[in-house]
Order: structure tokens, then C-alpha cells, then sequence
């Protein structure tokens, strides 16, 4: 009987090291994707700071008219990349930019941004609970490891009375660097559920590869037969935390 127990922690040991092994190499070639579309961008357009560009995005993807709204609040962009994407936060008490490869964007002149970089992926996000006042998430969420993990975490830093603001694209195709398909009904379970929901739109998301091209139609109006047909959307959302 012990030899069979034994046996079969055996294998039950070779299976979970396999089964590591495996995520890490996903988790690899994730990173690895991820970051070779930067290293292609900065090629291409230089290291930034983008900091007009994110400032319009980001306060249009909440409906946010008036960068007082952010005034002496700590902000949090979670899966912020390279480019500065909280650098024209002037008036914020804290702007605070997480990403699993920020040590590797060291190389993209990123010290020079006026924001802060966390290295740390989503699903340990290192700060305390109930901290953060404005959390981001600009089209990131289908970028993680674990979605519902991510989801959790941002809902413990988020301190009741903050603002969850968002971009984010739904009902696409997985790929290596992008393996989660979100859907409204996926993201109301894991991280709106509860919250005050303060604006919400959805487009179809375009394959224009320009800043704002694939989101061209929250910006104007979106003809009804384009609208009706199925295919990847984007969601632009500002929820407040209860």
C-alpha cells in the first residue's frame, strides 16, 4: 500500500512540475511577445513620454472632463507599458504605472518619465489594501495570466468611494500575448459586480492601427448596420467603487 501511495505522489509531483514548467513557458513567450512589440514601437516612433496622447485617451475612455477630477488622488495604471501613460498627471498625489516587464522598459528611458514603475504583474499588485483612489486599465486586462486573480486585486486596492476607469476589448480572438476573450458578462462577474456605473459605451473596435483609429466610433456616430454585426468591440467605462 505505501509503495502504491508512494507511486502515486510520484507522478502527482511530475505532473505539477509539468504543469509549471508549462504555464512558465506560456508566461515567457507572453512576456516576450509583449515586449518585442515595444521594442518595435520605440523603434519606429521613439520612447516618449507619450503624455498628451494618453492624457486625451485616458480621461475620454472615462468621459472625464476636467483634470481637477484627479487632483491629489493616488492613480494607478494597471499593465501601463512604456510610454508614460500617467506622466501628465500634474496634479495627482501619486501616478503609479504597474507592469510585470517595467524592469525591462528600463531600457526605454522610462526613469526619466514623472510617474512611478512597479515591477509586478496584476495578479500581486504590492501595495496595500483600500489604497488607490483611480485605478486604469487601458485595453490590459486580456494581456494577464489570470483574469479573475487580476479582478480581485484591483478590487482590494481600490479604496471604497474611488473610480475604476477603463478601455478595454471584448470578444477577441486569443492570441499568445493576449490569451483572454472579455466579454461584458465576464467582466460584470469578476470586477464590476456591485459598483456604480457611471459611464459605460461600447463600439466596434476597428483594425486601424493608428493612436486612435480602431476607436474611431466614440468619436462619431456609428451607422446602425456597422453597429449591429458581431466582431471585436471596445468598452469605455468610468464605474465608482461601493
Amino acid at each position: 500500500m505505501s509503495v502504491v501511495t508512494g507511486s502515486v505522489r510520484t507522478l502527482l509531483g511530475q505532473v505539477k512540475r509539468r504543469l509549471h514548467s508549462s504555464e512558465k513557458e506560456v508566461s515567457e513567450r507572453k512576456h516576450a511577445s509583449e515586449l518585442g512589440f515595444w521594442e518595435g514601437w520605440v523603434a519606429e516612433n521613439g520612447s516618449g513620454p507619450e503624455s498628451e496622447y494618453y492624457r486625451k485617451f485616458m480621461m475620454d475612455m472615462g468621459d472625464i472632463r476636467d483634470e481637477a477630477f484627479f487632483a491629489n488622488r493616488i492613480c494607478l495604471d494597471v499593465g501601463c507599458g512604456p510610454m508614460g501613460s500617467l506622466s501628465w498627471l500634474r496634479n495627482a498625489k501619486a501616478a503609479i504605472g504597474l507592469d510585470p516587464l517595467a524592469d525591462s522598459y528600463m531600457k526605454f528611458d522610462i526613469a526619466r518619465h514623472n510617474m512611478i514603475y512597479l515591477a509586478a504583474p496584476a495578479e500581486r499588485i504590492p501595495l496595500p489594501s483600500h489604497y488607490v483612489d483611480v485605478a486604469f486599465s487601458m485595453n490590459s486586462l486580456d494581456h494577464v495570466d489570470d483574469f479573475p486573480a487580476v479582478c480581485a486585486e484591483i478590487r482590494r486596492v481600490v479604496k471604497v468611494g474611488g473610480f475604476f476607469i477603463g478601455s478595454l476589448n471584448l470578444d477577441e480572438v486569443p492570441t499568445v500575448a493576449e490569451p483572454w476573450s472579455l466579454t461584458e458578462e465576464l467582466l460584470e462577474k469578476h470586477l464590476f459586480k456591485g459598483w456604480e456605473k457611471q459611464f459605460y459605451k461600447t463600439r466596434p473596435r476597428l483594425g486601424d492601427p493608428a493612436h486612435f483609429g480602431p476607436y474611431k466610433y466614440f468619436y462619431e456616430d456609428c451607422p446602425k448596420e456597422i453597429l449591429a454585426k458581431s466582431g471585436p468591440r471596445a468598452l469605455w467605462c468610468r464605474f465608482k467603487v461601493r
